[in-house]
């Protein structure tokens, strides 16, 4: 028995079931197959299969192989990707993306982890960041956690914004061909309008950046959080970056709200809100201070796609 190989194998068939995207749904199931009997997909994944499931080599695989093809790398994979003009055909996307399994190319881009930036995602946090300004009739100032290009701190509608700051241990600057190829590479291959919205997201950003610190989130934080900053509702915010924290980044960020949390008051509230997976949906939760109230705000898909408010 092979242990690392038994859970990836695990790991594709249940990204085939929650995926969105037909096509990267049938990618994956027919990968999870291809691993199992030891195939040219397993050659692939098996030097990162230590990682675990948190390292999310489903996401990568599908992401490492897009790239290629969005990069011209890979054209036979290419001619049955909607997202590079194809034709969305499945069974002959899977023979494309099976013989990439002997391509070196392949092996070095799964080794690069999963970093999205989905635009989506702000339609279910926007209902947090208007609770907030309702609640307090303050401006806001945004904290984004893991905010890759920065995207989700633009585009605030409805609600004043006075200061934007975000971190990430690895940020990307929206005008870099190279960094707007990794996002555009982790959409679904089918999903031509959230390709084409991250598309127009990543040309306004270049044309009007968010600085985006190269950071530890633990350290970061504590340090924005520091002092206090009257007038202004300070929100820290992340979205699917929970999962990826080990549990030492966690507890620094927990440390650095809890302490914040203590120095809140009327004139200087602190609020979070984190948009993160739930089973088969998302969910976003807002917590306040002072007082400490926690709370669901909405649902919605893993994209921000569908949101519903969840009852006052």
């Amino acid at each position: 028995m092979n242990a690392a190989r038994d859970r990836v194998v695990a790991d594709l068939r249940r990204q085939s079931l929650v995926t969105s995207c037909p096509l990267t749904a049938a990618l994956c199931a027919r990968s999870a197959d291809d691993v199992d009997a030891g195939g040219p997909l397993w050659q692939v994944l098996e030097p990162s299969a230590h990682l675990g499931s948190g390292s999310a080599l489903p996401l990568r695989l599908m992401g490492a192989a897009h790239r290629l093809a969005l990069d011209g790398r890979a054209p036979e994979y290419a001619a049955h990707l909607p997202t590079c003009g194809g034709d969305g055909e499945i069974d002959r996307a899977w023979r494309a993306l099976r013989a990439l399994g002997a391509d070196r190319a392949v092996d070095h881009e799964v080794r690069r982890p999963v970093q999205t930036n989905e635009p989506g995602r702000r339609a279910a946090l926007l209902p947090a960041f208007r609770a907030v300004h309702r609640l307090t009739n303050l401006p806001l100032r945004l904290l984004e956690v893991g905010a890759s290009a920065g995207l989700l701190l633009r585009r605030i509608e409805d609600v004043p914004v006075v200061a934007r700051r975000g971190c990430d241990v690895n940020p990307l600057d929206p005008a870099d061909p190279a960094a707007r190829l990794l996002l555009l590479s982790f959409v679904w291959v089918s999903q031509l309008d959230r390709f084409r919205n991250l598309h127009a997201a990543l040309d306004e950003a270049a044309a009007d950046p968010v600085p985006v610190d190269r950071a530890d989130a633990g350290e970061w934080l504590a340090a924005q959080l520091a002092g206090r900053r009257p007038g202004r509702a300070t929100v820290v915010f992340h979205s699917v970056v929970w999962q990826y924290l080990p549990a030492s980044k966690r507890r620094a960020l927990d440390l650095a709200l809890a302490d914040a949390s203590r120095r809140a008051d009327d004139d200087a509230p602190l609020a979070y809100v984190r948009f993160e997976p739930a089973g088969d949906h998302a969910e976003t939760w807002l917590q306040t201070w002072p007082g400490g109230r926690d709370r669901m705000i909405a649902t919605s898909g893993y994209h921000g796609q569908a949101v519903e408010l969840a009852a006052a």
